[in-house]
């Protein structure tokens, strides 16, 4: 009886219609890039290393628009801040991490103004595009002027790929610096550095809680510093610190 069951059922499987599935996802196309392009470090023309927070953080929220982008591929910031490339001339450099095009520029603080000079070139120095920004300073100034540069970087370069919205921007000049502040002294990566950078982050998203970007930097960071309280040789109170990191 057992085996005519089992016969029965095997027999009813190869005559039932096959099991309905739901049609697989359709994944969007990978889009090749159209360039490579690497964001020079801008140059702090202000004469005065106290505004290199300012010039750190344009430079890499240039990196962060451009990035958006899905068909432009585009060289991290920890790739060119790498010491190796320190000494490099622009070029050199950009050539070492395999771009085809290179970003770079200036920044000066002028009493009550901000001025930009940015150009794009290819790896022999033709310049394919360049301009020059003054502006008020202030964040609306500042992002405009992110937005203008990286969108037309983007055009010269013949994207054809809509970027998404570059999120969590803030109208507020001192969120905005201390968000800066923070991004450059945690992207020292010394423990002085990281508990410094926090901390700057910490007011930064006090200062506008609406402030994704920075929210996003303080959680990245919180992550990075947990993990370095808890390797080898820590001690309890270390650990318990970078538990609390951790689950923030």
């Amino acid at each position: 009886l057992a085996v005519a069951l089992a016969g029965g059922a095997f027999l009813m499987t190869l005559s039932s219609d096959p099991v309905a599935r739901a049609p697989a996802a359709t994944l969007p196309p990978v889009s090749e890039a159209v360039a490579t392009v690497a964001v020079i470090p801008f140059e702090n023309v202000t004469g005065d290393p106290a505004y290199e927070y300012l010039v750190n953080g344009f430079t890499g929220e240039l990196i962060g628009r451009l990035s958006k982008h899905p068909d432009l591929a585009v060289i991290q910031e920890e790739s060119i801040r790498t010491p190796l490339l320190a000494r490099l001339i622009p070029a050199a450099m950009a050539a070492r991490v395999n771009a085809d095009f290179m970003v770079q520029g200036s920044v000066l603080r002028e009493d009550k103004f901000i001025e930009v000079n940015v150009s794009l070139q290819d790896l022999d120095g033709q310049v394919l595009w360049s301009e020059s920004l003054r502006e008020p300073y202030s964040a609306d100034s500042i992002v405009s002027m992110q937005r203008r540069i990286s969108g037309e970087v983007s055009r010269v370069l013949g994207t054809k790929l809509e970027a998404p919205a570059y999120c969590g921007e803030t109208t507020d000049l001192e969120a905005m610096e201390l968000y800066y502040r923070g991004r450059m002294e945690v992207g020292k990566r010394t423990p002085k550095g990281m508990t410094e950078g926090l901390e700057l982050l910490k007011q930064a998203v006090e200062q506008d809680p609406y402030f994704g970007r920075a929210w996003s930097t303080l959680g990245g960071s919180q992550l990075v510093r947990s993990g370095r309280l808890r390797d080898a040789g820590a001690t309890p109170e270390e650990r318990q610190q970078a538990g609390v990191l951790f689950s923030m």
